[in-house]
């Protein structure tokens, strides 16, 4: 049993980075350890991770999207290169960059004024969510926060396939609603299928997509990742990364935006135990903060609506627009503006 300013459950990329601004006395809760249970492709932008100083983790640089369909492949250059990363020397090396205590315990209840795991009890001033589509504190409080309407879900392997850019595929014949992606890794690429629908059932369609290349189905992971943003704040709990929704609609992208809401929730956090600021003032200004980027969030989701029921044809005609004149620029600075870390 312990006391402490904020405790946090979920050890992956918004927890982590949560505890990473954080000044105080800090306690992780995760029933794994740190990097050893991924279920995010891991692609990010490469600043990220010079930013954070986790080059370690580096696995491929790419300064290139490919976008797929069914008759072409278009090519997009990108200002701002994304890269793919080691998800366990991410995670790994990120923890040891910060003053906070870890433990690998399962969380049986929650009160908001403690935390119950199956080794003890610990109780704090702060408490933040950050475990996934699971909500596991928020569930508490209510229930209902757990069911999956509004997720998408995806799954994904590891081929030995090297590869220059990242691929998707935006293909009916493929997954009528949803994509495919194909991430390299060096001498290895991570292949994967996502579907917006939140179909669990993806074994076959993931085959079918690796046949392309002659691969078959390796170990699988996954899960479910959100489309839209939720309530931010309940009862006096935080909620950040997928956790609140704050994953981008139509591309998936979640670690970005988990970091960047992070960020921001950590320094009212730190005003709340500085005594410049209350719980209540916190949870206002963090709701607000995240609420002025809801309209970009409603833009994409709108956006993966239509892409995802839109006749293919009418597709293709869309992405060859794109490649004229600065359209993609423009598009490109609005989608990485809205969650700049």
């Amino acid at each position: 049993m312990g006391s402490y300013d904020l405790i946090i459950a979920g050890a992956s990329f918004a927890g982590l980075s949560v505890a990473h601004y954080f000044r105080g006395k800090t306690l992780i809760i995760d029933r794994k350890e740190p990097g050893t249970v991924q279920t995010s492709a891991c692609g990010t932008l490469y600043y990220i991770i010079e930013k954070l100083g986790l080059e370690d983790s580096l696995l491929q640089v790419h300064p290139v999207l490919y976008l797929h369909n069914a008759r072409y492949v278009y090519e997009f250059k990108i200002n701002y290169p994304f890269c793919t990363f080691d998800y366990g020397r991410f995670c790994k090396g990120f923890a040891k960059k910060m003053d906070a205590e870890i433990r690998v315990e399962r969380i049986k209840g929650f009160d908001g004024k403690r935390i119950i795991t199956d080794r003890g009890e610990y109780f704090a001033k702060l408490f933040v969510d950050a475990s996934g589509c699971e909500r596991v504190l928020a569930s508490f409080i209510n229930p209902q926060i757990k069911n999956r309407d509004g997720l998408s879900f995806g799954i994904e392997t590891v081929v030995p396939h090297k590869e220059e850019g990242l691929h998707f595929w935006y293909d009916r014949k493929l997954l009528p609603n949803g994509y495919c992606w194909m991430f390299p890794c060096g001498d290895f690429s991570r292949a994967g299928v996502g579907s917006y629908l939140g179909r669990v059932k993806l074994r076959e369609t993931l085959n079918d997509f690796l046949s392309l290349y002659g691969y078959e189905i390796n170990s699988v992971h996954g899960g479910y990742f959100p489309q839209k943003l939720v309530k931010p704040t309940l009862d006096g709990l935080f909620l950040v990364g997928d956790s609140a929704g704050q994953c981008l609609p139509l591309t998936g992208e979640g670690i970005r935006p988990a970091i960047f809401f992070a960020k921001r929730l950590a320094m009212l956090l730190q005003e709340v135990k500085e005594g410049n600021k209350s719980v209540g003032a916190a949870s206002t200004e963090y709701e607000e903060f995240v609420n002025r980027r809801s309209k970009f969030f409603r833009k994409l989701y709108i956006a993966q609506t239509v892409f995802s029921r839109t006749p293919q044809f009418v597709f293709y005609g869309f992405t060859s627009m794109m490649r004229e004149g600065n359209r993609l620029d423009y598009l490109w600075d609005r989608y990485l503006s809205a969650s700049h870390i």
